[in-house]
């Protein structure tokens, strides 16, 4: 067994993934959230469903000792896109869709920004309306753990052409192409297309799969306007 994803901050997170022999990559383990004690205190349930406080689950890294559980994977199971143009008369149409179903996101924005226990600094609004019973520091559960399935209108492109009996001078087309245009996901979280979700990079490790880590960017929307000549 290796463990992999060091979450980093205040509180009891620790590592957000385990990959064991046999196992897949991606696959997230830690607590299961049970609810919360009339305090506002965090509790979980142990391997044999009982709800306990954190500091009597059992981290071990040996799966029949273990209070953790297998809660998510951050690999999608189904990459899908969609393209196609429409013509009608002298206007053109292309669309381009793409979506990723089926996986995992940890939401560490509202681990981090979402708890008001000892925080004097920035916070999210749903500190006090989502999350406004947590009276305890951060703790990393399945209770962050959020669908990051989306669809993504990547990139429209509207066209029309005008012809012209000109051996010179044979056709003007004029267009307008957006990109990233909408987004239809129910995820909380910044744009979960931003989160990696393949081991593949300098090393092959799974180590920051499905965290969204809350550096990356936002992404924009794009507007491009051009003109084709045909001569």
């Amino acid at each position: 067994m290796r463990t992999f994803g060091g979450i980093g901050g205040a509180g009891d997170l620790g590592d957000a993934f385990r990959t064991y022999e046999g196992r897949n990559i991606g696959e997230f383990w830690g607590k299961r959230f049970a609810g919360f004690t009339p305090e506002g205190k965090w509790t979980f349930f142990n391997k044999n469903g009982v709800a306990v406080p954190n500091a009597q689950i059992n981290t071990s890294p040996f799966r029949d000792q273990t209070d953790l559980a297998l809660i998510g994977n951050a690999i999608p199971k189904y990459y899908l896109s969609l393209g196609n143009t429409f013509t009608y008369k002298k206007f053109d149409l292309t669309i381009f869709l793409r979506s990723k179903l089926d996986f995992d996101v940890l939401n560490t924005v509202a681990l981090s920004y979402g708890n008001k226990f000892g925080t004097q600094g920035n916070l999210l609004n749903s500190a006090f309306t989502k999350y406004a019973e947590i009276n305890d520091t951060y703790m990393y559960s399945d209770y962050y753990l959020e669908s990051g399935s989306f669809l993504k209108v990547d990139e429209v492109t509207l066209g029309y052409t005008f012809k012209f009996n000109d051996k010179a001078f044979r056709s003007l087309r004029v267009y307008a192409v957006g990109q990233n245009l909408a987004l239809l996901t129910g995820y909380s979280g910044n744009d979960p297309d931003l989160i990696q979700d393949t081991g593949l990079g300098q090393e092959i490790n799974g180590r920051s799969l499905g965290i969204d880590t809350r550096s990356p960017y936002p992404t924009t929307r794009q507007f491009v306007f051009g003109v084709n000549v045909g001569f």
